[in-house]
């Protein structure tokens, strides 16, 4: 049975639906507007979606939309005439984790860098180029919140705390934004916006992986080929047989 456009736009978007807040919530912590953030992500989503291919799986279907999503906001972080709206991880996604309500007792300025260095996973310096702060004032806000970090912790824990914050962070990433768009309407403009879009052929790039396939297998075959010749035990061969009559020494 043929797959229609409806169909392919309809598991595409089921497949948004889970992972959407987050993927905003990144756009707007890199560019600071949720304007531009709902901008980046409808370019995101709509170079996937032209790529026509995607990881099947769920884990890598989220992490190719988040990357995308990350290099459509990188590339135009920011807008003179947009208004810088962001005040994100106000909300502790568990209230029975220190360090998540360590983080909303934070300024925005630190609030945003660790979106930015925990959760978006860039360096300390972009991070705070991004979210207006110096250098080393950034530096010192860091490591002044990560002692206090080490000491919300367990002492079993303690060695632990970068992966603690991370996981804290990327959880508050996931939660609810009220300034981004409603669903619906961002999906229904995507769809405008792709039915106008040649999506690619899938067609070229199976040919390829099988091209590929065929011959990383003769190369196989080759290696276990050569492999075995030498291998082999060499056949020894049996000295040739002594004349029956054998000349007479002299006495």
């Amino acid at each position: 049975m043929v797959r229609t456009d409806s169909e392919d736009f309809q598991v595409y978007f089921n497949r948004i639906r889970p992972i959407y807040a987050e993927l905003f919530n990144l756009a707007h912590a890199v560019t600071g507007a949720s304007a531009q953030a709902e901008y980046s992500l409808q370019y995101a989503m709509l170079e996937c979606w032209s790529l026509g291919e995607l990881p099947s799986s769920r884990h890598g279907f989220r992490e190719a939309l988040r990357s995308a999503t990350l290099h459509a906001a990188l590339k135009n972080p920011g807008d003179a005439d947009a208004e810088e709206d962001w005040d994100g991880l106000r909300t502790p996604s568990n209230s029975d984790d220190p360090i998540a309500r360590l983080i909303v007792q934070e300024g925005s300025e630190l609030r945003r860098m660790l979106a930015l260095r925990c959760g978006c996973g860039l360096s300390l310096r972009r991070s705070a180029r991004l979210a207006g702060v110096e250098y080393r004032r950034a530096k010192q806000l860091f490591q002044r919140f990560e002692a206090r970090a080490r000491r919300a912790l367990p002492p079993a824990d303690r060695r632990r705390f970068e992966l603690r914050i991370a996981r804290a962070v990327r959880s508050g990433l996931a939660q609810p934004n009220p300034l981004a768009p409603e669903l619906n309407n961002m999906l229904r403009t995507f769809q405008m916006d792709a039915a106008s879009v040649a999506r690619s052929s899938r067609l070229p790039g199976r040919i390829l992986r099988l091209i590929v396939a065929a011959v990383l297998t003769l190369m196989c075959m080759l290696v276990f080929w050569l492999a075995a010749v030498l291998l082999q035990p060499a056949v020894l061969e049996a000295p040739a047989a002594t004349s029956a009559v054998e000349t007479a020494l002299p006495d």
